[in-house]
């Protein structure tokens, strides 16, 4: 088969892998954990990450104190955090484009990091036999692997 002058070729990508790299806090950087995203394509919005991320994260056992939502944790691509970049870019902009992986430069095999932010835990302090609150202890800094 020759390809010959204005011929028109297909090329069909396959689908992205993006790896997210768990860390429990901003002191230690030891990675807690790796998690593949995939499928991904270049042109699904941030958000579509987030939530596939959000996915895996509920069902992670070795996480399983992590928050539910991505919303206060820091996510960070090649060392510049992303997440809070992009809130503060819809905040700004009326428009409110939506940002695709693509646009971010995150491609096949990019590792993401995602610092977890520490778990605060409110404690109700209840006497036996009864139902009114006698005090009430916060627990904080938790780590998300605390069960």
């Amino acid at each position: 088969m020759a390809i010959k002058d204005r011929s028109e070729l297909v090329l069909r990508l396959l689908p992205m892998e993006v790896a997210i790299k768990v860390q429990l806090s901003d002191e230690d950087e030891k990675v807690e954990e790796t998690i593949l995203l995939s499928p991904l394509e270049q042109f699904d919005n941030f958000e579509t990450l987030q939530q596939i991320l959000q996915d895996k994260l509920s069902k992670n056992n070795e996480l399983a104190g992590a928050p539910e939502t991505l919303e206060d944790q820091n996510l960070f691509f090649r060392g510049k955090e992303i997440t809070s970049t992009l809130t503060e870019h819809k905040q700004r902009d009326d428009s409110n484009r939506i940002k695709t992986l693509h646009s971010l430069g995150i491609q096949h095999e990019a590792e993401l990091v995602l610092k977890l932010l520490p778990m605060q835990v409110t404690v109700l302090v209840k006497p036996p036999n009864s139902d009114t609150v006698g005090g009430i202890l916060t627990l904080s800094p938790l780590g998300p692997t605390i069960t």
